[in-house]
């Protein structure tokens, strides 16, 4: 029996059930754009759907449409309308109905999106979630040009209905640069200024190039939704085409089947012109203009027009996520957080412990931790409940404390020696528990802990006593991994160690001669 035979028959084995669902998701995994398959499962007919959730593969008709319309009880709907202008007029009629529609996903063409918005009005939409592609091939001509991108996009922001409250946009472009298909985001934004009651508004740009903000536009909204929440404008760097939703095709590779996540990578983004950043001033003013403002994601900001330290005064806003997806490398950063802590002093930045050095924002987050820190003064009050310095500082045992905490990595026991550390400073900390198999020590020494992943160790407790070997003096030698060479290089080039071979590729730490 072929696979479309065994879903029939699941599909009429389980048909009673079918109608009595309130939540239904379809996928089609074996997608064919050009060919759309009648679907399997006739959702239009399952009135007692309250989520309903379809993928690009089954676009429905504007009959089906219509019919799902008048769902009684559907509140989320989440489907492809790349089927809304196949009829001989080129446009739809109005859909009546959705009258309990709270939640929206709408994904394809702008002009078929577009149609849609206009033909529905859904009286309580409360979050509208739209993914759009600039360009659709029927045959071997594009059907959508650069100049109607912007025009649909602009033409779909006018017809939103007023109840709207969250709005998240994501465009995917292939091949174009999304500046050529958006030349003037502020006209973008400028029919949005009518929905006074935004709390949330996305922009996702999962394009090859960099999208700016620029400055005149943020300035431009400073009035705009005075119970604004979120605003997020940015292009991720790397990103997983997860979502049915999103063009195979972006960036121009090969596509494979939908249902793989497909890694992509941005192109080197082109130099922003003059004004294409937002300025401090500008995040400022925006940020006092929305007083119930929690997230601010934006794509950088103009480092190079900061204005004098003392000049900035305090704006105690309670922002708690500020994010920058691109900032200029090559300028120090710390007047930037200096200036960021006076105007958003209560940022949670818990994200920060996890840094990684080398990301800009990871490096801008870490100097607003240690300036948080630094102004909180809650470490120093901890420390001064402990009375002055006797001569030495007692350190709790992980077992005392209630808790384990991994011991810190070399690198922190490295950089906090004024001298060369000796074999045994460079030892780990003990763990408190037993190793796996309850193995004795036999007398050979200490059981050392060995950090995990990214110094390339093991784990103590998943580790077998044949990845150690034992120096004379009872130190263990750490194992000299793939993952873990880089870590060994880097102290070798520094002078703080060196490597002696100690069998099947394992290597003993050593001060330099």
């Amino acid at each position: 029996m072929t696979d479309a035979g065994t879903a029939r028959m699941v599909i009429e084995t389980v048909q009673s059930t079918l109608s009595a669902l309130d939540w239904l998701s379809i996928t089609d995994s074996d997608v064919s754009f050009r060919e759309h398959r009648p679907p399997t499962v006739q959702f239009w007919t399952l009135t007692r759907l309250q989520i309903l959730e379809l993928s690009r593969g089954i676009p429905p008709t504007a009959a089906q449409l219509q019919a799902l319309a008048l769902f009684p009880n559907l509140k989320s709907l989440r489907l492809n309308v790349d089927r809304m202008l196949e009829n001989d007029a080129g446009g739809t009629n109005t859909i009546v109905g959705f009258s309990k529609l709270q939640y929206l996903a709408i994904s394809g063409l702008t002009g078929c999106v577009e149609a849609f918005v206009t033909a529905i009005s859904p009286p309580v939409l409360d979050s509208l979630e739209v993914t759009v592609s600039h360009t659709h091939f029927m045959g071997n001509t594009a059907v959508l040009s650069t100049h109607q991108y912007q025009n649909d996009i602009e033409s779909l922001h006018a017809r939103i209905p007023p109840s709207v409250r969250h709005y998240r946009l994501v465009i995917v472009t292939k091949g174009w640069d999304v500046r050529d298909c958006i030349y003037d985001i502020g006209k973008v934004f400028k029919p949005l200024r009518s929905l006074r009651s935004l709390q949330s508004l996305e922009f996702a740009f999962l394009t090859k190039e960099q999208v700016p903000l620029p400055n005149t536009a943020l300035d431009s909204l400073r009035d705009a939704w005075p119970e604004l929440h979120a605003f997020k404008f940015f292009s991720p760097d790397h990103y997983f085409d997860m979502d049915n939703d999103i063009d195979p095709d972006y960036d121009d590779a090969q596509p494979e089947r939908r249902s793989q996540h497909h890694y992509r990578t941005r192109s080197p983004a082109r130099a922003f012109r003059p004004g294409d950043l937002p300025t401090l001033s500008a995040i400022a003013a925006f940020a006092q203009a929305h007083p119930h403002l929690r997230e601010l994601h934006l794509p950088s900001i103009d480092l190079l027009s900061l204005p004098d330290v003392d000049l900035v005064p305090i704006l105690d806003h309670p922002l708690r996520d500020f994010r920058v997806h691109d900032l200029t490398p090559g300028i120090p950063l710390l007047d930037c957080a200096l200036m960021l802590d006076l105007l958003f002093p209560h940022l949670s930045l818990h994200h920060a412990r996890s840094a990684r050095i080398g990301r800009r924002m990871d490096e801008l987050s870490l100097l607003l931790l240690a300036i948080q820190s630094g102004r909180s003064g809650t470490y120093r009050t901890r420390a001064e409940r402990l009375g002055g310095y006797q001569g030495d500082i007692p350190i709790s045992t992980r077992t005392e404390r209630g808790f384990y905490l991994p011991p810190p990595s070399p690198t922190h026991t490295i950089m906090q020696s004024s001298s060369i550390p000796s074999r045994r400073s460079l030892a780990a900390t003990p763990s408190p528990y037993p190793r796996r198999g309850s193995r004795r020590n036999n007398g050979r020494g200490p059981q050392t802990y060995v950090p995990t992943d990214r110094d390339g160790y093991t784990s103590d407790s998943t580790r077998s006593s044949d990845d150690y070997s034992y120096a004379s003096d009872d130190v263990r030698r750490p194992r000299v991994n793939k993952r873990g060479a880089w870590y060994w290089r880097i102290l070798r080039k520094c002078g703080l160690s060196r490597i002696v071979p100690g069998g099947r590729g394992r290597g003993q730490l050593e001060p330099p001669p």
